[in-house]
């Protein structure tokens, strides 16, 4: 089954600001890689993920052909550890107004889980009729220091 919403782009960020006038985005801090930070006795791996303060948002860009009816288009967000486990994530439901031929999405997600370092991936996923059919991943990686007083 064909959706007749395309996803164009996804990027993470610290925030992603629209100005109100112009409507043009304004995409702040776009991470590739995260340093973070624990305290000592932490206990954390691929069975027991720990949630760490680090907020961003995912911003998205989906297109379609003009048209005179609203589209509805649902996404799921994955957050994926570096052997490919689900960690986390959120739904998203968005629409492309009657007449208008794109909508961007922005998912802000407090708090990522992680397992270790590695490179985590953030898949976006859009549903298809019953389906959720995977459209992008963006790698992430993390780097845990473990901070120890001894």
């Amino acid at each position: 089954m064909k959706n007749e919403i395309k996803h164009i782009w996804s990027i993470v960020c610290r925030k992603g600001l629209i100005e109100n006038d112009t409507n043009v985005i304004s995409l702040m801090e776009i991470f590739e890689k995260v340093d973070v930070n624990l305290k000592e006795n932490i206990k954390f791996g691929e069975d027991k993920s720990v949630i760490v303060p680090f907020d961003f948002e995912v911003v998205s860009f989906w297109k379609r052909q003009l048209h005179a009816n609203v589209a509805k288009g649902e996404a799921k967000l994955n957050i994926l550890s570096p052997k490919g486990k689900r960690l986390g994530g959120a739904l998203v439901n968005f629409e492309i107004p009657a007449l208008k031929s794109s909508a961007r999405t922005i998912a802000k997600i407090n708090g990522f889980p992680i397992t270790g370092s590695g490179e985590y991936t953030i898949e976006i996923q859009e549903k298809i009729g019953d389906q959720y059919i995977t459209v992008t991943q963006i790698p992430l990686e993390v780097i845990v220091h473990e901070n120890s007083k001894k």
